[in-house]
């Protein structure tokens, strides 16, 4: 039996944090590579707004790993899946990996089985944790998103939730008893201070480029792009069908991800390295505000009353104002990192 003893987890991950992105943040950590959940995720340019949508309207979705069309390199490191067909074997596995690598591994399983989950005995569904010790009795594991838990699961309990839910959630387990693995065969690109700078250069830089690439799923609309092709449906959106409309909320709500996810970046490095980001920062948190508003106000003015050209227009003047801001913004942002470089692409831009 065996456990981590000289670790500490953080203890209030936010609930909009993919739950893998914590963990693989804390194995890096064991190996000595201190990068944050926050620049990990934010090197696959998760700040940067990305909306696609085809002719029709039918198709309209703000999704924050669309930014991978643009071809940057992103995460340094790999993940891969391995199964194993017993608990027994399973777990020989995680107890040797623990002590031989002392580091936290991560595991495959279901919510269904957790005790701590509001999901427990309820849904089936898939889920990422960290073990970081296993006794005769309980198991030991960091689960931060979204149970913000840290501390034992009765090893009965673990031994099902690893099981995983091949036949209820077959779209997610391809196995059971599964582990993540990373790979870090790669080295960082830079020290990681730099890794920040030329980060938020990066997402400057792609917002105010606004790149719209034509796919066979539709079009793909990044940065500044995306706010003016959203304020042009806007407009359409007071003869469309009320499913429609119900989609246009949805893109209204997941806005709000890449600010949020750029916040936490600005902030990470304002408090980290004290770097002078306060106007900055205060400036997008006005900049989230209004959209966030802009989203309320859709829900209220328009989804639950008859929608009409005088309810959807306040709604996109205030997009409008909240897009010149947000531009605004992001130049101030690309011009204090002017000395800095893009992060490195798959392949030259031009090419």
């Amino acid at each position: 039996m065996f456990k981590l003893t000289d670790r500490t987890f953080p203890s209030d991950v936010p609930y909009y944090i993919p739950c893998d992105f914590p963990l693989i943040s804390e194995t890096l950590k064991s190996r000595n590579l201190n990068v944050s959940y926050t620049l990990l995720l934010n090197l696959d340019l998760v700040a940067l707004p990305v909306y696609l949508k085809d002719q029709e309207l039918h198709t309209m979705d703000m999704e924050i790993w669309y930014a991978n069309q643009l071809g940057y390199k992103g995460k340094f490191f790999t993940l891969a899946s391995r199964y194993f067909d017993a608990f027994s074997s399973a777990s020989r596995y995680l107890l040797h990996s623990l002590k031989g690598m002392k580091e936290p591994i991560i595991c495959i399983g279901t919510t269904y089985h957790l005790p701590h989950s509001k999901d427990y005995l309820k849904k089936f569904g898939g889920h990422f944790l960290s073990v970081y010790g296993m006794d005769s009795s309980n198991t030991y594991v960091f689960d931060p998103v979204p149970h913000k838990y840290n501390g034992k699961v009765p090893l009965q309990n673990f031994e099902k939730f690893w099981e995983g839910a091949t036949k209820e959630n077959s779209d997610f387990f391809q196995g059971s008893f599964g582990i993540v693995e990373v790979n870090t065969n790669q080295t960082l690109p830079q020290q990681t201070p730099i890794l920040y700078f030329n980060t938020l250069k990066t997402i400057s830089y792609e917002f105010l480029k606004g790149d719209i690439l034509n796919k066979e799923e539709g079009t793909y609309y990044y940065g500044r792009s995306c706010t003016a092709q959203l304020i042009k449906d806007l407009e359409e959106s007071v003869s469309a069908s009320p499913s429609t409309l119900e989609v246009v909320s949805k893109c209204l709500f997941d806005l709000r991800w890449s600010r949020y996810f750029l916040r936490d970046l600005l902030q990470e490095l304002h408090h980290t390295y004290g770097n002078p980001y306060s106007t900055l920062i205060e400036t997008l948190l006005k900049i989230i505000q209004q959209w966030e508003l802009a989203y309320n106000r859709y829900n209220l003015d328009v989804l639950r009353n008859k929608v009409s050209v005088n309810n959807v227009l306040p709604i996109i003047q205030l997009i409008q104002n909240t897009y010149e801001l947000e531009l605004r913004f992001h130049e101030d942002l690309h011009y204090s990192h002017r000395a800095y470089h893009l992060l490195d692409r798959n392949q030259p831009e031009n090419s």
